[in-house]
């Protein structure tokens, strides 16, 4: 017995000893499963805080997300909803009618252009169950719709209220209800950059589009069983986008366009086209204009003399150009108009030669184009960049602009003055005839009805269309 116990305590501790390497070879196995995955854990961090810090030091400002950028934005958000629902309380106020058109989701327009109108008398029931009689006037607009998926051109139709309304018990309704009918269509390949109508031919409409074409449309042809504009010739020259577009209201047919390839070109609509292999009849330039270092924001014609127009552009330069004189002496006058880019410029009806231009610095000035050595007059209320500038058709001294800070300003240049302080200005400067504050997006594109005065269109980023009218008492003080 004494023999074998040494002999049985050997065995025990071997399988003791045995036990405990399988025990450590298996504790090790999971400590090396454990580093191994926190090294791939910190490896993955590791590259996530490199890819946030190559975001956050990148030049483009669509891919910065710190913290500041986006408690700022939350901030001006909040502001500009704040002002829109101060805004709505005002209505009754400021307008004779106001009508919204909501566009479809993710698809905002750029473009919008008024059409001649007819006018009808029709009657309206109230809730009140009385019949009230209201003369209304049928107008019409195109308007660029781009979506995810589509951009086309969309005729409207709809009725506005008369200004003149019948005496009623019930107060009349400022927010006026009208149905849109689409009375036609065209489908675009590519987003809709600008609309103008001939004014010679109010069914002729040209497009501007993101590739650089400009396509001339037919908007009272249309295609046999469809409602789809009738395409006439496709104007190829540019290689670049662009905003710049204007027909001459002098010359049937003379059409100017302007893009970021920095040049101008002329067109003549009614010329012979030549046809590609794809069956589009595409139309060469009639001239084209070089003088501008940047891309040209926008191009004019002159109301009154036919042989002039007007441009501007990314180097921050206002043109005037003589379409009779050579290529090198086409340019007549330049001047440095602002410190930042131009986008918009428009000659007055009424003074030949006025002219007002809008920057990216969210300035506006006047120039008399006798001497541009100094702006006449600089109007300031807007936060940003100024998008468009229209003058008045029936008011010789009001202009509307629109801007990227949501706003549509109505400006009277002749109530300027500079005899006025600091607490004089809280309301905004004396220039500032009205403010229009529907929109809670940059405001793309405004004009003004050309048969209706103080009636305006409106289109913003936010999805909205707006049709609305100054009420009667603003008018009357310009």
């Amino acid at each position: 017995e004494n023999l074998t116990r040494p002999k049985d305590k050997r065995k025990k501790e071997k399988k003791e000893k045995k036990k405990k390497r399988k025990h450590k070879h298996k504790h090790r196995h999971r400590e090396s499963e454990n580093q191994s995955h926190s090294r791939l854990y910190d490896d993955a961090a590791e590259a996530r805080k490199k890819k946030k810090r190559t975001l956050s030091n990148s030049s483009n400002g669509r891919t910065e997300t710190n913290e500041r950028s986006v408690e700022a934005f939350l901030k001006n958000r909040q502001r500009i909803l704040r002002h829109y629902k101060q805004w709505k309380q005002y209505i009754p106020f400021l307008y004779e009618f106001i009508i919204v058109h909501t566009l479809p989701p993710y698809s905002p327009s750029l473009a919008v252009a008024w059409v001649p109108k007819q006018s009808v008398h029709v009657t309206k029931k109230q809730e009140t169950n009385s019949i009230e009689s209201i003369a209304c006037s049928t107008d019409e607009l195109f308007l660029g719709c781009n979506t995810e998926h589509k951009e086309f051109i969309s005729k409207l139709k709809f009725n506005l209220p008369s200004e003149r309304r019948a005496t009623s018990t019930s107060p009349p309704k400022t927010k006026y209800e009208s149905k849109f009918l689409r009375c036609g269509t065209f489908l675009q390949s590519s987003t809709v950059q600008r609309i103008k109508v001939m004014p010679q031919n109010p069914a002729i409409l040209s497009s501007l589009t993101a590739s650089g074409d400009v396509i001339v449309l037919d908007a009272g042809t249309k295609d046999s069983g469809s409602q789809e504009f009738k395409l006439l010739k496709t104007l190829r020259s540019h290689s670049k986008e662009g905003y710049g577009l204007d027909w001459s209201g002098h010359t049937e047919g003379s059409l100017l366009s302007s893009c970021e390839d920095a040049v101008i070109c002329l067109w003549d609509v009614g010329v012979a086209s030549t046809t590609t292999k794809d069956g589009i009849d595409v139309v060469s330039p009639v001239r084209t204009f070089s003088g501008h270092k940047k891309g040209v924001g926008d191009v004019r014609w002159h109301p009154k003399y036919s042989h002039m127009f007007g441009s501007v552009s990314d180097d921050s330069m206002l043109g005037l150009w003589d379409i009779r004189a050579p290529d090198t002496e086409a340019l007549v006058k330049h001047v440095k108009g602002h410190n930042s880019d131009i986008n918009c410029l428009d000659f007055s009806k009424f003074d030949e030669n006025l002219v007002v231009t809008g920057a990216g610095d969210s300035t506006v000035r006047s120039w008399d184009i006798r001497n541009l050595s100094c702006p006449t007059h600089e109007f300031k209320y807007h936060e940003k960049s100024i998008l468009q500038v229209h003058f008045s058709p029936f008011h010789r001294n009001v202009f509307v602009t629109s801007s990227e800070d949501t706003k549509v300003c109505i400006w009277d240049s002749s109530a300027s003055r500079t005899d006025l302080n600091e607490d004089d200005l809280l309301d905004g400067p004396p220039e500032l005839l009205f403010l229009h504050s529907g929109h809670t997006a940059a405001v793309f594109d405004v004009v003004w009805n050309p048969n209706r005065s103080w009636t305006l269109a409106s289109t913003a980023e936010d999805n909205i269309v707006q049709i609305w009218s100054v009420a009667s008492p603003i008018r009357s003080s310009s």
